[in-house]
């Protein structure tokens, strides 16, 4: 897997004055370096089990869980929903009806980003909505580097009864 790199420039652009020295002393590299934990559905309108209450309940209690083992960690917890119809409006109508995200892939049907990432290529599993995976990554920044490390699936789970049966071992 590659590690993405994304640098950031314009910190030396603050020059004279003394407002300019604290902006440049904010700006000071920092290291820093966190785990990022991806809870992520990948749905579709066709799958009418993609909508269904036992699994937008089963989806919530997954994400609290995420959110209460992140508490503790340190972690960041991203939501991700990805759709996987044809239509970008349709995607975000299925989306919107099982919760809320912090980011949305949507249109493309199996070839959008997120279904080519986590379904069909690299992260690939059986073709099947709906899914929840359970992603973690290390993030870290120095100096003006971001670093991404790769993606690594800690669970997947295929289908409404998997989904639901995970939701409730770990619902306290």
């Amino acid at each position: 897997m590659a590690t993405f790199v994304l640098a950031f420039a314009g910190a030396s652009l603050l020059t004279g004055g003394v407002g300019a020295t604290r902006a440049r002393d904010s700006l000071r590299p920092r290291v820093w370096e966190a785990r990022q934990v991806l809870v992520v559905l990948i749905a579709s309108s066709e799958c009418r089990l993609s909508q269904d209450p036992t699994t937008r309940a089963a989806f919530a209690a997954i994400i609290a869980s995420e959110r209460r083992k992140a508490a503790t960690t340190g972690a960041r917890v991203t939501t991700v929903g990805i759709a996987v119809d044809q239509s970008a409006r349709t995607g975000l109508d299925v989306l919107g009806q099982i919760g809320e995200f912090d980011e949305i892939i949507v249109g493309g049907g199996l070839l959008n980003l997120g279904a080519v990432r986590y379904v069909v290529g690299d992260l690939a599993a059986r073709v099947a909505v709906p899914q929840v995976l359970i992603v973690s990554r290390d993030v870290g920044r120095e100096g003006g580097v971001l670093t991404v490390g790769p993606d690594s699936v800690e669970r997947r789970l295929i289908g409404t009864r998997a989904i639901a049966r995970w939701s409730e071992r770990i619902t306290p």
